[in-house]
């Protein structure tokens, strides 16, 4: 179903924008998930145009960048040479290529025929402009993939990087953004990359600044209480339990917020692997922190499941149950109450335990 599923988004995507006369001048893979797109626009020029493969593929390569994402083999997937065959093998006739080849298109090692078919390693040899989504994950990516170019240096290795960014209007709160209209002018709007405009920063007096921050997480602890009482409720938990939610949280306390797509590698657990430490970080009375989870799994993935569930758990325990939650039906509200709530200001914060 995976398989099918990607060849509708690239193979199929790419045939909605001809349909459409909307012929793609470079196309960006976002994964490899799409992938196939690649392979569909090599056929397609071939036909066409009567070119070679080595020829579509080279003009197919200069219009097409690749975008890596996930730094660990678990998160690239690969699959087995068969099943890429029982669907892909009429895309392979078309493109005038022995199996063999074909799928070598998609190993590290074209001639290893045990190796399986990997939807990375083809976005990775038919784009000419491949990055990594920051300075540290481009390292990584390029160590991950030096075997495609086994005989080029580390630093030279074809994947660069571009350091994620944000939408600044959506990521500042309103408490926020009046403080910056206040003091930093249009500016920052307007032209946000300009170094000097960031710099009036300090002209901020701390006290406007520390209560912008204190109502932004009174905010979420509010809402996550709110969203505390609402699941209870679902759950048919007694009257009395929703008073108890008003003993959950602390608006005063550093928060850390863990807000993704629950798959298992994502480590979301990892906090709890040391409960004994973690439980006297979240009882310190003179540095309190509390944790606050929220995100999905994907309906069949039963072991992102269970992850959720060991953390709800976990977070029913006594030692930790004032100071860390679960939030359910995470949505793009609950999102950006998180973002601009979580966190805690200090000037002169002390070494953590």
């Amino acid at each position: 179903m995976r398989l099918r599923q990607e060849i509708i988004l690239g193979v199929g995507g790419l045939r909605a924008l001809e349909a459409e006369d909307v012929p793609p001048t470079v196309c960006h893979l976002n994964e490899g998930h799409s992938a196939f797109l690649t392979l569909e626009r090599i056929a397609s020029l071939m036909e066409r145009h009567g070119l070679t493969f080595a020829e579509a593929s080279e003009i197919v390569a200069a219009s097409t960048v690749f975008t890596t994402h996930t730094p660990v083999p678990a998160g690239n997937e690969v699959f087995a040479p068969g099943l890429v065959l029982r669907y892909l093998r009429p895309l392979c006739q078309r493109l005038q290529l022995s199996e063999h080849d074909f799928l070598g298109l998609g190993r590290v090692r074209p001639e290893d025929g045990n190796e399986p078919f990997s939807t990375t390693v083809l976005a990775l040899r038919l784009s000419a402009f491949c990055n990594g989504v920051s300075r540290l994950h481009g390292q990584v990516a390029r160590s991950m993939w030096r075997g495609l170019w086994p005989e080029t240096p580390d630093n030279e290795i074809p994947i660069t990087h571009i350091t994620n960014g944000v939408h600044i209007a959506s990521w500042h709160s309103e408490e926020v953004s009046r403080l910056l209209d206040r003091y930093l002018g249009p500016d920052w709007r307007e032209n946000p990359v300009d170094q000097k405009v960031w710099q009036r920063v300090t002209s901020i007096p701390d006290t406007e600044l520390w209560r912008a921050r204190e109502r932004l997480r009174t905010s979420l602890v509010g809402d996550a209480r709110q969203r505390l009482r609402e699941q209870l409720q679902r759950r048919g938990a007694h009257a009395g339990a929703g008073e108890e939610v008003n003993e959950i949280l602390d608006p005063d306390a550093l928060t850390i917020c863990f807000a993704r797509r629950f798959a298992t590698y994502k480590r979301a657990a990892l906090l709890f692997r040391d409960r004994d430490r973690l439980a006297r970080i979240v009882q310190n009375p003179d540095r309190p922190v509390q944790f606050i989870f929220a995100g999905k799994a994907h309906p069949k993935d039963q072991p992102g499941k269970e992850l959720i569930r060991a953390i709800v758990k976990t977070a029913e325990l006594p030692e930790f149950r004032r100071h860390v939650v679960f939030l359910e039906d995470y949505d793009i509200r609950l999102a950006r109450t998180m973002v601009r709530g979580a966190g805690r200001l200090a000037e002169h914060a002390p070494a953590p335990p």
